[in-house]
């Protein structure tokens, strides 16, 4: 599919090699998560069975429209939808920021995405049978400042790719070691230029690792595309190799969302 597809074969071992850190204190009134596994939806568009796992707090709707809030987690190659759960923390730092208050009770959702890197047909199955499907099923927001998707090397890729194709859908983006290609950065100037400006495209963290030989060319690439059609983003470079701090960023992303709900 890609030329570059044999180099990431390794990127597995990104994730299972992460720490994880000790959790805080938590408020004891909270009444904790729904984790909802092996989860499948038949697809017409792809012609096979996609499995994905869904975190859901209890009995709780806080949106304008009765609906939840929701992030969309995206894996890397040789990875499925259990990656996340298996490799980090993801449900404790979740139940965490919804105790502490640092964001509003929402929901996760990790599905299955192949090798497909997140787009041609999987683009259409993911964003015409697949969100519009699990919206339905577990009442999720279709309020663009309620979605936020994320996800780690061909997910970062992923996630960089649909938030910004589809920017009416997602307000934020948080990008891991994204195994992007030259013709990503056209994603913002083609934008630019349509519109005249930035306004309307979510918000965007940009994270790189320091010794990243995997993906440090593309993401090289892309940053520098950024920069040059002048797109404001949040960036961070951290110590480790290709994806060794994801376990920390998905302890860090609700930060990041939580000050949408000051």
């Amino acid at each position: 599919m890609r030329n570059k597809l044999f180099l990431f074969i390794v990127c597995a071992f990104g994730l299972a090699s992460c720490q994880s850190e000790p959790l805080d204190a938590v408020d004891p009134d909270y009444q904790g998560l729904q984790v909802l596994t092996d989860q499948s939806i038949g697809s017409e568009i792809l012609g096979k069975t996609v499995h994905y796992n869904i975190l859901l707090p209890t009995g709780t709707d806080i949106t304008t429209d009765g609906a939840l809030p929701v992030l969309y987690l995206l894996h890397g190659l040789t990875e499925d939808n259990n990656t996340w759960m298996k490799n980090t923390k993801v449900q404790q730092y979740l139940d965490l920021a919804i105790r502490t208050g640092i964001v509003p009770p929402m929901a996760v959702v990790m599905p299955e995405a192949f090798a497909t890197f997140y787009i041609d047909d999987y683009d259409r199955f993911f964003e015409t049978e697949f969100i519009p499907a699990v919206r339905k099923k577990y009442n999720l927001s279709s309020e663009r400042r309620h979605n936020f998707i994320m996800g780690n090397s061909m997910g970062g890729y992923g996630a960089f790719y649909h938030a910004f194709t589809y920017p009416e859908r997602f307000r934020f983006c948080y990008s891991i070691c994204p195994a992007a290609d030259e013709a990503t950065p056209k994603i913002i100037s083609d934008y630019k230029a349509a519109h005249g400006s930035f306004e309307g495209l979510p918000d965007l963290v940009f994270i790189r690792n320091e010794d990243d030989w995997l993906c440090g060319e593309m993401d090289t690439i892309l940053q520098n595309g950024l920069d040059e059609a002048g797109f404001p983003y949040t960036f961070h470079m951290r110590p480790g190799w290709h994806c060794s701090t994801v376990d920390q960023e998905i302890k860090e992303v609700w930060n990041y969302i939580g000050e949408y709900y000051k």
